[in-house]
């Protein structure tokens, strides 16, 4: 209740003209004993003029909403009334939050109440059509944008330009063991680094890429950074794209950075690599083998077909020639068949060999 009993009537009208709300003094029957300026441009007249007037009849020529009905004005305590809506041209839409109390007048001389309208200017119309003020509608729609980010996959994070976080999605406060998204506001590099146990100066090469985002105003994309460890102690690679965020007047100030986590693939990759270089060692150790094949086993087979040649035309005895010839005949076969194995061998290894054939021009 609002009470005027340290004051003059004086001070109190003087307070009530100051006041940039809707005021109106309200006797029980509803008689305007009371308003001040602001109201009196509400209500369409000059104070002295609305004074005496009963409050129904004034808004009812006005066609304006009471708020309120003659019975609330028994009320012990302040009550809060309906809001009510009224287009204001340029400015937009505006509410008028009202409000009713009893005045407890020290004099005793009647009972009156104090009829406010808080006047909230610009208002804006909501998809459902609902009237919302420009703060309420900025939150909602930050909430709504936090909560696209906050689902992204992959770890979603921005900062100034001193390398601070201001905010990240769900999965990179999971990744760096924070119960919420606010958990990282005010972290560096330096908390992020104690709290996961990275290496030395780890942090310092994430600082670098900021920085040089930060002066040059030109995205970092997909890089794949140093691996880092989490709080569970896995170590974790991620793929990091980095981008200015500029402000109105296209000055940067800060940095936002998505991380895609790229362990499995890092995982493969190594996998790959140690598959590769077994079969690496594998070929060469075959390339060494069919070297060996060549000289260890083809040669000497060569010379005993050469040496068993020259045994058949040093003898005059036939039964040695039929030896001889059995054995270089076996020796060729058995070379031939060698030289088929080898060459089907390089086929398959895709050295293919020269073939030397007669044919004709004409």
């Amino acid at each position: 209740m609002i009470y005027n009993e340290n004051i003059s009537r004086q001070g109190f009208l003087w307070y009530l003209n100051q006041d940039e709300n809707f005021v109106i003094v309200l006797s029980r029957e509803g008689i305007i004993r009371a308003i001040n300026p602001a109201g009196s441009i509400f209500l369409g007249g000059e104070p002295g003029f609305l004074c005496g007037q009963n409050y129904f009849d004034v808004v009812e020529k006005l066609k304006l909403e009471p708020v309120f009905e003659l019975t609330d004005l028994n009320i012990k305590d302040k009550k809060e009334l309906r809001s009510t809506f009224a287009n204001n041209g340029d400015q937009g839409t505006q509410v008028i939050e009202w409000s009713l109390e009893p005045l407890i007048d020290d004099s005793k001389a009647e009972d009156v109440y104090i009829l406010v309208g808080k006047n909230i200017p610009k208002m804006i119309s909501n998809e459902e059509g609902h009237y919302q003020t420009i703060e309420e509608y900025t939150n909602s729609i930050k909430h709504y944008f936090e909560t696209i980010i906050a689902c992204m996959p992959g770890n979603v994070y921005w900062m100034d330009t001193n390398s601070v976080y201001l905010g990240c999605n769900d999965n990179a406060a999971k990744t760096f063991g924070f119960a919420s998204r606010n958990g990282i506001v005010g972290k560096t590099y330096e908390d992020m680094a104690k709290a996961g146990n990275w290496k030395a100066n780890q942090g310092e090469s994430f600082r670098r890429d900021d920085i040089e985002v930060v002066k040059t105003g030109k995205p970092k994309l997909n890089v794949e950074e140093p691996p880092i460890t989490d709080i569970h102690g896995n170590i974790l690679y991620f793929l990091t794209s980095r981008v200015p965020i500029f402000d109105r007047n296209n000055k940067v100030i800060g940095v936002v950075g998505i991380s895609i986590e790229i362990s499995e693939r890092k995982k493969m990759e190594d996998s790959l690599k140690e598959a590769k270089e077994r079969a690496e060692a594998a070929n060469k150790a075959k390339t060494e083998f069919l070297e060996n094949m060549r000289h260890d086993i083809r040669t000497p087979l060569s010379g005993i077909v050469g040496l068993s040649g020259l045994l058949n035309g040093e003898t005059d005895k036939n039964k040695i020639r039929k030896f001889t010839a059995s054995l270089a005949e076996a020796s060729n076969e058995l070379l031939r068949f060698l030289n088929e194995v080898l060459e089907s061998i390089n086929v398959a290894s895709g050295d293919l060999p020269m073939v030397k054939k007669k044919f004709s021009l004409v």
